[in-house]
Parts: C-alpha cells; sequence; structure tokens
C-alpha cells in the first residue's frame, strides 16, 4: 500500500494533469461554434468541480495524522479510484463535441 505522501503526490498529479487538460479544452472550445460551446460549458463545470473536489480531498489527506491515514487508506484509494472514474467519463464526454 502507498504511503500518505506517496497517494498525496499521485493525487496531486493527476489534478494537475486535469487541469492542464481542462485548460486545453477551454481554449479548443473558444475556437469552436457556438452549439459546441454550449455543450461543453455544463460538462466543463462538471470538470471544474470535479478538480475542487479532489483538491479538496487532497488537503483533507495532506491534514491527516501518519496514523490515521492507514485508519482510512482503502477508503481514500476507492474514493480516488471513483473520483478518477467519473472526472475521465467527463473528460471523454467533453472531448466528444471535438470529433
Amino acid at each position: 500500500m502507498a504511503t500518505k505522501n506517496e497517494y498525496v503526490e499521485k493525487l496531486q498529479a493527476q489534478i494537475d494533469e486535469w487541469k492542464s487538460d481542462l485548460t486545453t479544452l477551454e481554449e479548443k472550445a473558444e475556437g469552436s461554434t457556438e452549439e459546441v460551446k454550449a455543450k461543453c460549458c455544463e460538462a466543463m463545470d462538471e470538470l471544474r468541480a470535479k478538480c475542487a473536489e479532489g483538491e479538496s480531498k487532497l488537503e483533507e489527506w495532506k491534514a491527516s495524522a501518519e496514523d490515521a491515514w492507514e485508519d482510512f487508506q482503502h477508503e481514500a484509494e476507492e474514493h480516488f479510484t471513483a473520483f478518477k472514474a467519473s472526472a475521465t467519463e467527463t473528460f471523454d464526454k467533453v472531448k466528444s463535441f471535438f470529433a
């Protein structure tokens, strides 16, 4: 199992990657039709919310004591897996608007 610091670094790297991807998609949407922009708007808001949720969890995990981390590591792993799947699904949805 990963240590708390390894897990925090992993989540931070994922959030940073998603923020970069979101910026790229926002730029792509700006050059698109109004119809595509409208479709993207809601999904991108959802992605921003997912990033904010991830950052909130990240701060919670950073603040936990090392011994407390062991107590809820399994829950954290499940949460991150579900979070990642949901965000990936939303990113794929937005990308499909440009296909």
